[in-house]
């Protein structure tokens, strides 16, 4: 294990869950950072990642993520 991710394990307290998984990814993108929330992942990635679930929970989420983030960002354009 790297300590890159020792420390996002430690930091955030992160504890094995019988029920589920975690997956943790690699930038893989090459797009500006939203100055706003420079430490996560640009907004149409999470859209994506959370309607590509199919579950109602996500895609709720999705909405508002979609409503706050991406669609203001094409009216601005």
């Amino acid at each position: 294990m790297n300590s890159c991710l020792k420390h996002l394990i430690s930091t955030h307290r992160l504890r094995p869950d019988p029920e589920g998984q975690i997956e943790i990814l690699e930038k893989f993108w090459n797009l500006p950072s939203d100055p706003e929330s420079p430490a996560i992942a640009p907004a149409i990635l999470v859209y994506a990642d959370l309607m590509a679930t199919l579950e109602p929970r996500n895609s709720e989420a999705a909405r508002m993520v979609w409503e706050t983030r991406i669609e203001t960002a094409f009216a601005q354009a």
